[in-house]
């Protein structure tokens, strides 16, 4: 585990992280995890929290203010996801 951190701005923003190696010991399969999230107030005022994981399959971020993908638009990606068009 990496050492967690986490901070304040002048000016409201907010910050905090912490970490882990996933796999240890094993180069193949290791990989670096972070969980964290970060909060803002927006021009207009609104509040903003981002809630994230960063893995070996990407930043995955969450919020309130993020679109999201429609639940059957999901099932269709994860499927294709588990059975890739053939050659």
């Amino acid at each position: 585990m990496y050492l967690p951190y986490s901070y304040e701005t002048e000016n409201g923003i907010t910050v905090e992280e912490s970490g882990f190696v996933k796999n240890g010991g094993d180069p193949e399969q290791e990989a670096l995890v972070a969980k964290g999230s970060y909060s803002y107030t927006a021009p207009d005022g609104t509040p903003i929290t981002v809630e994230y994981t960063a893995d070996e399959n990407g930043f995955q971020p969450t919020g309130d203010h993020l679109p999201q993908v429609p639940e059957a638009i999901q099932r269709a990606l994860d499927h294709f996801a588990r059975n890739p068009p053939k050659e």
